[in-house]
């Protein structure tokens, strides 16, 4: 197993070990289920390893650039140039993987192509507000851009081939790519945005370094940001539930 295959093995295993970043998981993973539960055929992109097999039980196809073979995640298949037909699913779900890409409405392109007519993308993110912003910048170990740049070449760059490298900044871009409605790369799609997290994400320490934080303390803190609305969420949250529908 390679340095990058055990890092994402490292990963998933403090995702079963550690019971409060479980628990924070299980919730996010939960709105993914509702999203999901009605569709049969679904491709899931930056699947590393494959952590959703934990929290999903529906049958998906789950790729990744790198192959993870101990978790059937099928390898050499980028996010901008999926090797499957156009409309061959009915839902693509993308985890922490958008943010990989420099490409990113490329990529969105690609995962629009391979989805049916009234097919969703689920795209869970992080999300940089004016909140979350410094913790980001200060603590994490991939980029934090507060407004990214897109990669203009139409070739995929070496970044998009090193799994390793990501910028937290993406999913502000793509929220305003798609909220653009002058945009002529996007057609006319239903995008639902739910901002996430401002204290209960930190409050676990992320999947590399989990802090020993209670299960119970987590969900409180869950719970207390359910009662703040989305428009306030948005100057506070540290992650973001995008979902497109075709």
């Amino acid at each position: 197993m390679d340095e990058y295959n055990l890092e994402l093995f490292r990963q998933r295993e403090n995702i079963l070990s550690n019971s409060g970043l479980r628990s924070y998981f299980s919730f996010l993973y939960e709105i993914v289920n509702q999203e999901l539960e009605t569709f049969d055929s679904i491709l899931e992109v930056g699947a590393g390893a494959a952590i959703s097999e934990i929290f999903l039980k529906q049958p998906i196809v789950r790729t990744d650039i790198l192959p993870f073979n101990e978790f059937n995640v099928l390898g050499d298949c980028a996010m901008e140039r999926l090797p499957f037909k156009d409309s061959s699913f009915d839902a693509v779900l993308a985890f922490d993987s958008i943010h990989h890409s420099d490409q990113p409405s490329k990529a969105i392109l690609e995962l629009l192509r391979v989805i049916r007519k009234g097919g969703k993308i689920i795209i869970v993110e992080p999300f940089v507000s004016p909140l979350s912003y410094l913790p980001y910048k200060i603590f994490h170990y991939e980029e934090t851009s507060w407004n990214f740049k897109e990669q203009g070449s139409i070739e995929l760059s070496l970044r998009n081939l090193n799994p390793e490298t990501g910028d937290q900044g993406v999913s502000r871009f793509v929220i305003n790519q798609l909220s653009n409605r002058r945009s002529t790369n996007f057609p006319k799609l239903i995008v639902s945005i739910t901002y996430l997290s401002p204290f209960s994400f930190f409050a676990t320490g992320g999947v590399s370094k989990p802090l020993k934080t209670p299960k119970i303390f987590v969900n409180f803190l869950i719970q207390v940001e359910k009662l703040i609305p989305n428009f306030i969420m948005k100057f506070l949250a540290s992650r973001v539930i995008l979902t497109i529908t075709k």
